[in-house]
Parts: structure tokens; sequence; C-alpha cells
């Protein structure tokens, strides 16, 4: 159902068409949808489903104008999806609203069953239903993008994933929220570099970092028997803390700190990791990550590339992007990620044309 349709200009060689619409899943549930395109619409390519990152997704952002100006100038239709219990505002469609009960609700196994609903819709219509579609992911949605690819080989022609995720969305997770912030919390607190945290320097921990990331403040982990921390006594403060967050279902913290809820964090231990999925893919799969990023960390895109030439796979092509990070600068077209990629997406196309 098309609820209303909308142009906007990005710069004269390029004008933004936009359908704005809702979808109703398998189980009657309410996904918004966006339908992009330009004048230089090529019929006989593939469209474009794009699997947004983590967080409250959103339909109308300067970033996905950017990069959806560029897909569309090549020809490309573009697609893609709210989560639900994220919707447009009525009256100003750039605003966002959030229905939380819904939102917090929606675990890692419903948002793939929705992805599916969403691609069989897109699917239906002409002429995608005989021309298939490219898996355009980030972030996150690398993970929707793969489970997609998967599910539906016959109709995917290639993948397009920024920012990819590689091993298991669990152990990232583990990586970002338990190691990765224990480091941040002695490197930035271990005032005198002497590879311990003392009572002096745990005493001067902000209340907030304290109550947001440990059970209790760190200070009051010392006693006689114990005159410093570690790394790794920290690291393991942050699992227990971790741990009574998932068990309490602490809605609030998951929330503010990943803008997902409880559901969906603990579903994540459950998924198949993209490396798997990549090595039972077969079709075109092009992989761009920043060189500095530091959520889905380079060293896990160049195992796999490693992996798939021993086993003499092809179908994988990676860019390393010096110098950037996860977001990769998606809104500044001049840089050397978006001549990779829309290098790579038109010669693509060409088969096509």
């Amino acid at each position: 159902m098309i609820l209303f349709n909308a142009i906007m200009v990005l710069g004269q060689e390029n004008l933004l068409q936009n359908n704005f619409g809702i979808l109703k899943t398998r189980d009657g549930a309410k996904v918004e949808f966006r339908e992009t395109f330009s004048k230089k619409r090529i019929n006989n390519l593939p469209v474009i489903i794009y699997f947004q990152g983590s967080g409250y997704s959103t339909l109308v952002h300067p970033l996905l104008d950017t990069i959806f100006s560029r897909l569309t100038d090549l020809g490309f239709v573009v697609y893609s999806f709210n989560k639900r219990g994220i919707h447009r505002d009525k009256v100003n469609p750039l605003i966002e609203k959030i229905d939380t009960a819904i939102y917090k609700s929606l675990g890692v196994k419903q948002y793939l069953l929705d992805a599916e609903d969403e691609v069989k819709f897109v699917l239906s219509k002409e002429p995608f239903k005989n021309n298939g579609f490219i898996g355009f992911g980030q972030s996150e949605g690398t993970l929707v993008a793969a489970y997609i690819a998967e599910k539906f080989s016959n109709q995917t022609k290639a993948l397009f994933n920024i920012g990819a995720q590689i091993i298991a969305p669990g152990l990232i997770i583990k990586e970002q929220v338990i190691d990765n912030l224990a480091e941040k919390t002695f490197i930035q607190f271990d005032e005198n570099k002497d590879a311990h945290i003392n009572l002096a320097e745990a005493s001067k921990i902000p209340d907030f970092w304290n109550e947001l990331f440990f059970i209790k403040p760190l200070k009051d982990y010392f006693s006689s028997e114990k005159e410093f921390l570690t790394l790794q006594d920290i690291i393991k403060l942050r699992e227990e803390h971790f741990h009574k967050m998932l068990t309490d279902d602490n809605e609030e913290w998951f929330l503010n700190l990943f803008k997902t809820g409880s559901k969906f964090i603990k579903e994540t231990f459950d998924i198949d990791a993209n490396e798997q999925r990549y090595l039972r893919l077969n079709c075109p799969i092009f992989i761009f990550n920043g060189e500095n990023d530091e959520e889905t960390l380079t060293k896990y895109v160049l195992q796999l590339q490693n992996i798939q030439n021993l086993l003499g796979k092809s179908n994988v092509k990676i860019f390393i992007e010096p110098g950037l990070g996860h977001s990769l600068d998606l809104n500044s077209s001049g840089k050397p990620f978006y001549q990779n990629l829309l290098k790579e997406l038109k010669n693509f196309s060409l088969q096509y044309k």
C-alpha cells in the first residue's frame, strides 16, 4: 500500500523520487517501506534491497539520501524498510516516532522473518520478480543480507556489504560491551600507567561510569586482600554486570546503550556467523570495511579472505578502506570508498544492459 509520494533534490545530476508505504507482515504487523528511484531508472536491473544497521532505523536520513542518490544514479531502484515499532510522523516524515513497547519486544528471529516478508513483497512486483535483487547491508544489516541471500539463493544476484559483521553477532557484542569497555576503563583510569588500577584511581571514576557498566563502584571491590585491579579483573566485572542486565531484562539499559531490547541481544547468540554463511553462498559478495573500524574489526575480514583462498572460492571481493572507520564516511561522495563501491556496482550492472 502506497501512502504518499515525495521528490527530493540532491544536486542537479539526480532527482530522487520516493514512494512511502506500509507492508503487512505474515502476523499482521505493519512495517514501513520506502521505494527510491530516479529518471535514470533501468527496468531490467536487479532491485537493491537495503538492510540498515543497528538501532532505530529511519527511512529519511541525509546519509541514506546520499548513498541512495548514487545507487539510483546508476539506474537501480532501492527499497528500504523500517523495523517494527518505528514509523514516520504523519505531518513531518523527517521525524521518527518510536513505539517502545513494540520495538523492545522485537527479537533477531522476528527481525529476520520480517526481512523474508519484505523480500517476498519486493519480488512480487514487476519487473523485480524476474530480475532478482541485490542485498545491500550495512553493519547489522549485513547479517540480515547474508541470511536473506541463503533463503532466496535463486533470486539473490549479489551482496554488497558495508562494515560487514564476520564473526557471530553474539561474539561481536561480547567484544564491544565486555572486552572493549573493560579495556577503555583501564586505559582511561590507570593514571600512572602501571598496568593496575589502585584505590586512589578507582575513587576518581565518575559515578555515571560505575552505574552504567558495573554492579557497584569499582572502588568498593578493594579490600586488604585486593589492593589493585588488573585488566582481567575488570573484564570479569564487566561480564558479571552484562549477564545481570540480561538476566534482569533491563530494557532501559539495553535501549540506552544498544537502541534495542534485551530479547534482541539474547537471540544474537543463536544466530549463525556471516563467515559461515559467506562460505555457503555462491553469489558475488563485495565487502567494504574501514581500516580503523572498531565495531567490525578488519582482522576478521582478512581471516575470511584467507579461508576463502584456502577453499578456492573466488566469489568474495574485499576492500579495506584506508583511514576510515565503521561508517566509512557515507556522506562524503568523494572518498575512495564511494569510488570503489560505485565502480563495482557499475561493472556488475553491465551484464544486464
